[in-house]
């Protein structure tokens, strides 16, 4: 459960056409830290692919910390699973806002009645970390990359 302070301070946005462009740019910064793809989202990429989720199952946010988008997450349902992603623009990252990212895409998932999991790169210490500190324990892994599943308490 999320405390009334970080309620305040913090909100997920959903993505409309509005916002599109905000999340494409986010997006873009995030992309090559988290998987090491430095080909850039166009606009018309970006369009396609919000034109063609289904929203029932893809789930896209942005996150602000009052009203400064600082980064975004997404959900991914598949199935009894909730797959989480999301990511930080630079000068955010290291201030434990990527913690709280992460319990309110979990207090989401967890509203759908889903088993929570997300993928890390193996090189991505302080996600993992963090993922840890949450509750995630490593299920699989390949060569670069870490399964995580969230612990039931």
């Amino acid at each position: 459960m999320i405390d009334n302070t970080k309620m305040d301070m913090f909100n997920l946005i959903e993505i409309d056409e509005d916002n599109l462009e905000l999340l494409r740019c986010i997006r873009n910064e995030c992309r090559l830290f988290m998987t090491r793809n430095d080909s850039e989202i166009s606009k018309a990429q970006q369009a396609k692919w919000f034109r063609t989720i289904n929203k029932n199952q893809f789930m896209p946010y942005i996150f602000n910390k009052g009203s400064v988008s600082i980064g975004y997450g997404a959900i991914k349902i598949d199935g009894d699973e909730a797959l989480l992603t999301g990511g930080l623009l630079l000068q955010y990252r290291g201030h434990g806002y990527g913690l709280t990212l992460f319990e309110y895409l979990i207090e989401k998932s967890k509203r759908m009645d889903k088993r929570v999991e997300l993928e890390v790169l193996k090189n991505n210490i302080r996600a993992i970390k963090t993922y840890r500190k949450l509750g995630f324990r490593i299920t699989y892994e390949t060569e670069r990359i870490y399964k995580m599943i969230l612990s039931e308490v």
